[in-house]
């Protein structure tokens, strides 16, 4: 084979090898992306059980407002239907009766989702204890038409 037979097969073969570590690099990026991915996951995993944990020592000694920040915060990290109904139970505990309802219906919609029938049955039926508790604002304006410029906000 002559000189320039060889450097064109050389080129040719040099040609061929890096054509085939770009798919393999790329590979190994993403599996690095998904490892990464698997720790952040367990990592908060991790952090939304040690709040959990937290959250209950802290309902257990009455202290309620600490509590729930921490429930939350675990709900937020990791969403759980446990989480959630503990949740309820804190907010309604700390006189929170408004954001024990709206958890527990949050509750029941999740357990419904899931088929969890039972847990679907507990959100309900504290929810509907609650209920009565729930302040309510009515207002009335006496006048028809409203008068113009009339604005009413909530929070």
């Amino acid at each position: 084979m002559s000189t320039a037979g060889r450097r064109y097969l050389g080129l040719g073969l040099a040609l061929l090898l890096s054509a085939g570590a770009g798919p393999v690099w790329a590979q190994e990026k993403q599996n690095q992306a998904q490892v990464q991915q698997a720790e952040g996951r367990q990592a908060e995993s991790q952090a939304a059980d040690a709040l959990f944990r937290q959250a209950k020592s802290l309902m257990g000694q009455g202290q309620y407002v600490e509590a729930c920040e921490k429930f939350s915060a675990s709900q937020s990290l990791e969403p759980g239907l446990g989480t959630l109904l503990f949740l309820g139970d804190c907010y309604e505990h700390a006189g929170r009766f408004a954001s024990a309802l709206a958890t527990f219906n949050d509750a029941k919609q999740f357990a419904q989702g899931r088929g969890e029938e039972e847990r679907e049955h507990l959100a309900s039926v504290r929810a509907a204890a609650l209920e009565p508790r729930v302040p309510k604002l009515e207002l009335r304006v006496g006048s028809d038409p409203l008068p113009e410029g009339l604005q009413i906000t909530l929070n």
